[in-house]
């Protein structure tokens, strides 16, 4: 069993999963026992496994419940899948502030280029403005200057705050 740890180890450094364990977990997470779907994605991005984005897009699809939801989106940004950016898109709205903000820390992993409009819109309302303020900083990309600027002169002592830190984030 050791040696099985090290290989899957192993093998997730390279990008990869074993496939003994990792079909037994894709197993999980068509399981109806949230807090085994829940190991399953834990495992599944501990071990970078990529292969099983599609099954972890399809649960997140299905509507888990919120533990099990946010688990998903944080598996997702751990795997840095592009495959991920649509549904992580569809999730700003979502109702729990928690899969919110784990969808934008997801966005700030993949760095996809088409989370920049999203996000500026949601860095000028809303109660996730500071989480995506943040992120405009992280993605690293030129198009969220004019935003993070315009929101230099935003009333909210806050915002102004975190849009002066990711501009200096963008520029350094």
């Amino acid at each position: 069993m050791k040696y099985m740890r090290i290989a899957c180890l192993g093998l997730a450094l390279l990008g990869g999963c074993a496939r003994d364990e990792t079909d037994r977990y894709l197993r999980g997470l068509q399981s109806t026992n949230p807090v085994f779907q829940k190991q399953s994605v834990a495992y599944l991005a501990r071990h970078g496994c990529t292969r099983a984005v599609p099954e972890l897009l399809a649960l997140l699809e299905r509507g888990p419940a919120a533990d099990v939801k946010w688990s998903v989106v944080e598996a997702l940004g751990d795997l840095r899948d592009r495959r991920a950016a649509p549904h992580l898109l569809k999730l700003l709205p979502d109702g729990d502030p928690a899969v919110r903000a784990a969808a934008i820390v997801a966005m700030t992993k993949i760095k996809a280029p088409e989370f920049v409009a999203p996000l500026s819109a949601a860095a000028r309302t809303g109660d996730a403005r500071l989480p995506a303020i943040w992120a405009l900083g992280a993605l690293g990309d030129p198009a969220a200057v004019p935003v993070l600027a315009e929101l230099l002169r935003d009333p909210d002592k806050y915002v102004r705050y975190n849009a002066q830190q990711a501009l200096k984030r963008l520029t350094n």
